[in-house]
């Protein structure tokens, strides 16, 4: 199958750990932010509902300019600052929970890197074999939904077994290691290149 042949490829498979990762930090913190915010903050159900919404907007801006960033400034620097913003908000998140302005506006930065950083993933499979881009982008939604779904589990055993405001600083291993993928591949994609372009001068020659 197409699919597998894909993934053996050594770039390929480091480009869709990136999405994994990313969204096992996610799955961590989102299935179970309502309980955190509820028992950290002591939010109302009013203004729980209030974040939540703010949360869902914050990604569709930060799709629309994780699009906009890949174009204009590249899609490996867009994607490194997306993620360091996303572990940066998560373990703001665990310092200051205290005050509901201020989780508001971490929950805002969180959310809007996160969704910016998917989008940006999607180009850089996209460029990584664009002859095969429609298969990574249809294995970029099953990595999504599978790291979405491990990261949920790893979430559910972090709160039965540690606590609700674990589930903080846990989302953000997958992400670290997400970036530091992303940093793998980076030079992984570079040092190919500069193989390709040294064969092509002695061929040339």
């Amino acid at each position: 199958m197409q699919q597998i042949a894909l993934i053996k490829q050594p770039k390929i498979a480091l480009a869709l750990s990136i999405t994994f990762f990313l969204m096992s930090g996610y799955g961590i913190i989102f299935t179970y932010l309502s309980p955190y915010l509820i028992q950290t903050t002591k939010m109302s159900d009013h203004v729980l509902s209030f974040a939540l919404l703010i949360l869902g907007i914050a990604s569709l801006f930060g799709s629309k300019f994780g699009g906009f960033s890949a174009d204009k400034w590249g899609i490996t620097l867009t994607l490194k600052r997306g993620l360091v913003l996303n572990i940066l908000s998560i373990l703001l998140l665990s310092l200051l929970s205290n005050s509901i302005n201020s989780v508001i506006i971490i929950l805002t930065l969180w959310s809007f890197s996160g969704w910016s950083s998917g989008a940006t993933q999607q180009f850089n499979l996209a460029t990584i074999s664009a002859k095969s881009s429609d298969v990574l982008l249809g294995l970029n939604q099953s990595m999504m939904q599978l790291g979405f779904a491990f990261g949920a589990a790893i979430g559910g055993l972090a709160v039965s077994q540690l606590s609700i405001r674990s589930i903080t600083w846990m989302g953000s291993i997958p992400v670290l290691v997400s970036l530091i993928v992303t940093v793998g591949l980076s030079r992984y994609l570079m040092n190919e290149k500069k193989v390709r372009q040294s064969v092509g001068t002695q061929i040339r020659a």
